[in-house]
């Protein structure tokens, strides 16, 4: 019975924003995303599809190279990492996706994410503040149609976190730097 009224509950939590202090900073259009993950430095997002890779920069969600080879020696799936692309090109970015890896699912100051499918195949993520207790209250953020999830999580900062599909890459951040990103006065 337990399963039942929480899957109930998971039906009824409305697809909505984050809340404070995290924002939707931006979503990212791709073709067949495999695999994403974040530069050390978390200044950028690597992106991986079908058709090459894409460098983000964050928390802009700007891009900032892109490479249409969709083979070669800057892909290492079975270590999970591939080579990023200038300005930080020599860095090996650890990524999760399609073909295995995780990123967080928890920050240092208790934020976690969950992914849900009380209706599966379809599944969606929700974003917990720090609480204890089973009875948190959790946000529904989607994704807002019938797209399964291929990852989701937190930077190693957890500055940072995605939530990517098949096709698209929804980026959420928190601080004053996310803050700035959004704010009409931000240099362009």
């Amino acid at each position: 019975m337990h399963h039942r009224e929480q899957n109930e509950r998971y039906r009824k939590t409305p697809i909505s924003g984050p809340p404070e202090p995290w924002l939707h900073l931006t979503t990212l259009h791709a073709g067949s995303v495999h695999a994403v993950g974040f530069t050390e430095s978390e200044e950028y997002l690597l992106v991986i599809s079908v058709s090459g890779r894409g460098l983000f920069e964050l928390p802009s969600g700007a891009r900032v190279a892109r490479d249409y080879d969709e083979d070669g020696d800057w892909w290492d799936v079975s270590h999970l990492r591939a080579k990023a692309l200038a300005p930080v090109a020599d860095e090996w970015v650890r990524v999760a996706g399609i073909h295995g890896g995780g990123l967080l699912y928890v920050t240092d100051d208790g934020w976690s994410l969950e992914l849900v499918a009380p209706d599966w195949p379809s599944s969606v993520v929700f974003l917990y503040p720090p609480q204890v207790g089973v009875s948190r209250t959790g946000f529904n953020l989607g994704p807002d149609r019938d797209e399964s999830i291929r990852v989701y999580g937190f930077s190693a900062s957890g500055r940072y976190f995605v939530i990517a599909t098949g096709s698209e890459v929804l980026l959420f951040g928190r601080g004053p730097v996310a803050r700035r990103a959004l704010s009409p006065s931000a240099p362009g």
